[in-house]
């Protein structure tokens, strides 16, 4: 595949491994007690008991370590080399927590992008299908770095900063909008998009993207998952319907412009020329 960074202007030729990676970027801090009291009051505002549940599951996973740490603070002092290997333990669990949780994800969504490739979306029918791959896609809307950097601008009392708690406020966040598909599949219109112009779709480190603003009632998620097929969520329709449908050359473009609007960094693509034609255009901010 071919990456084309924006902040370097530099485009390369490799295997997908080696781009959209950043090290350690899912690391959990260790938290304060006022950091710890913030993420603990997250779930109070699910409406659900069940999302209270799942909410409390994750703050409970992803604070463990900062619990473990205040547990071996309050026992009697160990020799030099076991607190050196304890906290060799702590430091790689918040280093790996978060990617360990993140590999589960995309290992359930798998099967999914398999199917997509082959242009079949029939799972959405499915309800049970379709649940699981609704959180994956609100993992993959809510993980990125685009995402954190708009959270962080928001502004929280004095000691708290979301730059520290968005590792796992994220999460809590994924769930949101995994229920929100799912809540909504009913009045969504699943649909196939395939590509035969001669401009190849292209994607970017904000795989998933929705191309109406934030206040409008109905919207329409983009996932491009191959240079000829994409998967298009219109969300505020009358029925569940799958259905397949040819894209125009002018409709590519436009869909690969918003997938650049969107995007944090690194663009994904076939062609290289293309993508640095596409990073030369305006780039409107969307968050």
């Amino acid at each position: 595949m071919t990456c084309h960074r924006q902040r370097d202007r530099q485009t390369i030729t490799t295997n997908p491994k080696n781009v959209g990676s950043s090290r350690y970027f899912y690391r959990v801090e260790t938290f304060s007690e006022r950091e710890l009291e913030y993420l603990q009051a997250l779930p109070n505002r699910s409406k659900s008991e069940l999302a209270r549940k799942v909410a409390l599951n994750f703050i409970h996973f992803f604070t463990m370590t900062t619990q473990l740490r205040r547990l071996i603070a309050s026992l009697p002092p160990r020799d030099e080399e076991t607190r050196a290997k304890t906290e060799e333990l702590l430091l790689n669990a918040e280093r790996g927590l978060g990617e360990a949780w993140h590999v589960s994800v995309e290992h359930k969504g798998a099967p999914f992008l398999d199917r997509l490739r082959m242009g079949d979306a029939s799972f959405w029918t499915d309800e049970r299908e379709a649940s699981d791959f609704c959180f994956f896609l609100g993992t993959q809307f809510t993980r990125t770095s685009r995402m954190s950097k708009a959270i962080s601008a928001i502004e929280l009392p004095a000691g708290l900063d979301l730059a520290r708690l968005w590792p796992v406020e994220s999460h809590l966040w994924a769930t949101d909008v995994g229920a929100g598909f799912t809540g909504h599949r009913r009045t969504t219109h699943a649909t196939i998009l395939t590509n035969d112009t001669s401009t190849p779709f292209i994607t970017a480190d904000q795989p998933v993207i929705n191309l109406r603003p934030q206040a409008d009632p109905i919207s329409i998620f983009y996932y491009p998952v191959t240079p000829t097929i994409a998967l298009h969520l219109e969300i505020g329709q009358p029925d569940c319907q799958v259905k397949t449908r040819a894209v125009s050359q002018f409709e590519a473009e436009r869909l690969n412009h918003d997938m650049y609007r969107w995007s944090e960094d690194q663009l994904y693509g076939i062609d290289g020329a293309y993508l640095e034609a596409v990073a030369s255009l305006p780039k409107t901010e969307v968050l």
